[in-house]
């Protein structure tokens, strides 16, 4: 009976083991591999030494790929800045890990491309990228004020006529204001417009016959558009009318002195103050002399009723004493007797060279003037001898014939004299 419960134990355990064997080989047939799931590669969107940017037209945050990491699916980026040139630098040397996709659906436009790191070097900028510290706003914040016209002369002017305006006073008048007369949807608008000052301008209206008689408005505009009005400043009256018959021409110049009030001939002068008075409708100014063509200004403009300046020309000016005439816009004039003197310039430095100076006969050498002080008369002497060996050419060319050492002689002349020099054995001929 033992022996028989042992047996059946034995058989008992023998059946287990068959039974476990055969669960692990049903598992894994023999001979087959067990395959292990592999994630997609990724095709990253940017290459190392991209930049990129959230459009194409940031401004604000640009990214420099410095590589992409396939293990890991990060973009390894930089910060990069764009100067003004269209180069780039970084501020520092850092670089950071950032996750592909994010970075890609963040930053998804290229905006250029460098060949290498270097190319976008680690620098600190000038300081001239912040415009913080510049106002802007004084202009538009702060107008200039308007203009205030408080009186005219004259106050009144005929029909048909052309009235001289020696001031229209007020103020806050600025340079290249224009100036009317105004009578409801009529308007004169004033010629010849001189700024005398902030507070005075002069000018001309010319009133058509058939303007309306009666009182007309004064306005003057400044050239930012801003204007001021005296209400019934000037009154046109009837062409029939006689009363104030001059104030259609303007009182005669006249000229007291002239700075500078010499200069030598030849020569363009500045003349900075043309002193005298009723010099505000002076157009032309000349120089007179008996005998002599005039000579007249250029440039002449009106500083005040006292003061004119121009540009005159001696080029041609006889030395001596001459008259200064200004004439203005009514065809009167103002003479100052003697005011400005002509003298003659100094005597001419006279310079010169050659070339060549050494060669074979026949020798061509060519000569040029470097004299000095606008001499107008040249005498040349070449040294050798025989026809032609002279000239009154400012630069000449002779030809030396025979061989020999030659010195030249130049005589140069203007009105306030002449000058000499020899250069003694200069042309050498074989």
């Amino acid at each position: 009976m033992r022996k028989r419960i042992e047996v059946s134990l034995l058989l008992a355990g023998l059946v287990v083991l068959a039974m476990f064997f055969a669960g692990c080989s049903g598992n894994t047939p023999q001979g087959t591999t067990t395959m292990v799931p592999t994630t997609p590669l990724v095709q990253a969107k940017f290459i190392a030494w991209d930049i990129i940017a959230r459009t194409a037209t940031s401004a604000d945050t640009f990214w420099l790929i410095v590589k992409y990491d396939a293990k890991t699916d990060k973009y390894e980026r930089a910060l990069a800045y764009k100067k003004s040139d269209g180069s780039w630098y970084r501020k520092d040397a850092k670089t950071e890990l950032y996750d592909r996709s994010l970075m890609e659906k963040l930053y998804p436009a290229k905006i250029a491309h460098v060949p290498s790191l270097s190319d976008v070097p680690v620098a600190t900028p000038a300081a001239t990228t912040a415009p913080t510290t510049t106002p802007v706003t004084t202009t538009t914040t702060a107008p200039l004020p308007a203009p205030v016209v408080t009186g005219i002369t004259p106050g009144s002017g005929m029909a048909g006529t052309t009235v001289n305006i020696t001031g229209i006073t007020g103020t806050n008048f600025r340079t290249g204001a224009t100036t009317r007369l105004e009578k409801g949807s009529a308007t004169i608008t004033g010629s010849d417009v001189t700024m005398v000052s902030a507070s005075t301008i002069s000018c001309r209206f010319g009133i058509l016959p058939s303007a309306q008689i009666g009182a007309w408005n004064v306005t003057v505009i400044n050239p930012e558009g801003q204007s001021g009005t005296l209400v019934n400043g000037f009154t046109i009256t009837n062409t029939t009318t006689t009363t104030q018959p001059t104030t259609t021409a303007p009182s005669a110049p006249t000229v007291s002195s002239m700075l500078p009030a010499s200069a030598t001939s030849g020569i363009t002068i500045n003349i900075t103050n043309l002193a005298g008075s009723n010099l505000l409708n002076v157009t032309s100014v000349k120089l007179t002399k008996s005998g002599q063509p005039d000579i007249s200004a250029t440039n002449v403009t009106v500083v005040s009723a006292a003061q004119v300046t121009c540009t005159i020309n001696l080029a041609s000016a006889a030395t001596g004493q001459w008259n200064v005439m200004v004439t203005n816009s009514a065809g009167q004039s103002g003479i100052g007797t003697n005011l400005f003197t002509v003298t003659n310039p100094p005597p001419p430095i006279v310079a010169f060279f050659g070339a060549p100076l050494a060669g074979n006969h026949p020798l061509p050498v060519t000569f040029s003037d470097l004299s000095t002080r606008n001499p107008t008369t040249w005498s040349w002497i070449f040294g050798d001898i025989g026809a032609g060996n002279t000239s009154t050419l400012q630069n000449p060319s002779h030809t030396y014939t025979t061989a020999g050492t030659y010195s030249v002689k130049l005589t140069v002349t203007n009105a306030g004299g002449s000058n000499t020099t020899t250069l003694s054995n200069y042309i050498i001929v074989n």
